[in-house]
């Protein structure tokens, strides 16, 4: 049998406003398949935007100060 860790994450929610093509653009990536929502998106592009400066662990945790 394989016993998993339950890991708790504390999360926040946050809006943003984009134009109408913006979001557009983003509903065109969905049906094609690449994110589940807006919400997996933008996620994803936050993360690899954190990571690649090097605010943002690559396991997903924050190692920056704040």
């Amino acid at each position: 049998m394989v016993k998993f860790e339950k890991v708790e994450v504390e999360s926040v929610v946050i809006g943003a406003r984009v134009s109408r093509q913006m979001y557009k653009a983003i509903l065109k990536l969905l049906q094609q398949g690449s994110h589940i929502s807006v919400s997996d998106y933008l996620r994803d592009v936050l993360r690899r935007d954190l990571k690649e400066r090097g605010l943002l662990a690559e396991g997903g945790s924050n190692n920056g100060g704040s």
